[in-house]
């Protein structure tokens, strides 16, 4: 056996002990909605993957979410990256209220009155990050219905994340 194939071969092991121990991750501070590694994450409300990117959620969804370093100690933010249809609004009157909590902290709401891509950015207190995850918890005031779906819609989601002050 020449060296070549020896180095080859002793490098296998190592690959599959990389793979595993990637795939084995504890929870994150983000999930992206196609990451099916943080799939696991999304508790309740969250649709299929749709598009291999994006996700449609209910009224009410929770996230179970990292607390990022010294998040325990100076707090966080609490971000959700996502889209507001057209059709969306149109069927709710022109506007969506999207509201959070993280533990017992209220999170201040956002009105949602065009449609496109938004971001939800909130400070969450240090003291709502008492533990090394936390779920955050979403509600939409207003869902819709469209032709052919009977599914309850709320809003696209694609990344949902808790991020260091």
């Amino acid at each position: 056996m020449s060296r070549r194939q020896l180095i080859r071969l002793s490098l296998i092991p190592a690959l599959c002990l990389l793979t595993v121990a990637c795939r084995n991750r504890g929870p994150q501070s983000t999930v992206r909605m196609a990451d099916l590694h943080t799939e696991k994450q999304l508790l309740s409300g969250f649709y299929d993957l749709e598009g291999g990117a994006w996700r449609w959620t209910g009224k009410v969804f929770e996230v179970q979410l990292a607390v990022p370093p010294d998040g325990q100690k100076n707090g966080a933010i609490l971000t959700l990256q996502g889209t507001m249809t057209q059709e969306g609004l149109d069927k709710r009157g022109g506007q969506v209220i999207l509201s959070s909590a993280i533990g017992a902290a209220d999170l201040p709401p956002m009105t949602i009155s065009k449609p496109g891509e938004f971001i939800y950015r909130e400070p969450v207190p240090a003291n709502a990050l008492t533990s090394s995850t936390v779920t955050a918890d979403f509600q939409i005031d207003k869902t819709f219905t469209t032709t052919g779906d009977a599914r309850n819609l709320g809003v696209i989601a694609t990344v949902i994340s808790l991020h260091p002050r």
